[in-house]
């Protein structure tokens, strides 16, 4: 493996990384609103 090589790889990382982080926030922000949809309608049912 090439110095080259190395570096394209930790981009390629870093990269994946930021995509993983990106995808579990909106995730959390997902569960959070469908949790809060789901209280709204427990609510309005009672």
């Amino acid at each position: 493996m090439s110095l080259g090589d190395v570096l394209i790889y930790r981009c390629l990382l870093q990269r994946i990384q930021k995509v993983i982080g990106l995808t579990a926030e909106h995730f959390q922000k997902w569960i959070n609103s469908g949790r809060k949809a789901v209280m709204i309608v427990k609510k309005m049912a009672l």
